[in-house]
C-alpha cells in the first residue's frame, strides 16, 4: 500500500491513484470512510465511470451497504461488463443470500474468462470460495 500513498503524494489529483488506493482499502476492510472519500473525490473529477463504480461498490460492500453495492454492480456491468465485473456482482448476490442471481453471475464471470490469477491477491480466496460452492 505504500506505492499507493507515494503515487498519491506524487499526483494528488489524479484520480486513477485514488480509486487504487480507495479499492485495496476496501478490500482489507481499512479506513472505510477515508477509501469512499477517494472515490468520491475520484468520481467528482472523472465521472462515474465504471471503474471508478466498481470500487465505489467494493467500498459499499465490505461497509455491508449491499443494496448501494448492488445498485453500482448492476450499472457496472450493463456499462462495461467483465469477467472481474460480473465476479464482484456475484459477490453481493451472495452476500445478500441471493444464490441462483450469485451462481448466474458467477457463470457470466466463467464464460467471460473469470481466472484466479485475474483476481486482486486480495480477492482471491473469495473467488475461490465461490468457484467451489459452484462445483
Amino acid at each position: 500500500m505504500g506505492s499507493y500513498n507515494e503515487l498519491m503524494q506524487k499526483n494528488p489529483e489524479s484520480f486513477a491513484a485514488k480509486n487504487n488506493l480507495a479499492e485495496v482499502l476496501a478490500l482489507r476492510g481499512e479506513r472505510l470512510d477515508d477509501a469512499m472519500k477517494l472515490v468520491a473525490e475520484a468520481i467528482q473529477s472523472a465521472g462515474p465511470i465504471p471503474p471508478l463504480r466498481d470500487t465505489r461498490a467494493t467500498i459499499h460492500y465490505a461497509r455491508g451497504e449491499l443494496d448501494r453495492a448492488l445498485a453500482d454492480m448492476q450499472v457496472v456491468v450493463k456499462e462495461a461488463p467483465s469477467a472481474i465485473r460480473y465476479f464482484h456482482l456475484a459477490k453481493v448476490y451472495d452476500a445478500m443470500g441471493r444464490g441462483q442471481d450469485a451462481r448466474d453471475a458467477l457463470q457470466e464471470a466463467i464464460a467471460r474468462g473469470l481466472d484466479e490469477q485475474r483476481v486482486h491477491p486480495l480477492e482471491k480466496a473469495e473467488c475461490r470460495r465461490l468457484l467451489s460452492a459452484m462445483k
